[in-house]
């Protein structure tokens, strides 16, 4: 990217930075969504309960007890 636009790749580097923070984003998948009007809420919340369901599934499929949920006391 850098070499097209003629910039060093820090410059590009701190632009894409930039973009992120700005926008929210978390990756440059979430500021391209967000470029096309795409909210990316329901990409989030997918992603949040993507990653719930597979730390409980996890200890399971290696027949371990399931982690206590969190603030609760051990």
């Amino acid at each position: 990217m850098a070499y097209e636009l003629g910039i060093g790749e820090a410059t590009v580097k701190a632009l894409v930075s930039a973009v992120l923070r700005k926008t929210g984003a978390t990756s440059r998948s979430q500021a391209a969504l967000l470029a096309h009007g795409i909210p990316i809420e329901d990409e989030l919340a997918r992603a949040r309960a993507a990653t719930r369901v597979e730390r409980t599934a996890a200890p399971l499929r290696l027949g371990l007890p399931s982690a206590p949920p969190a603030g609760a006391e051990a």
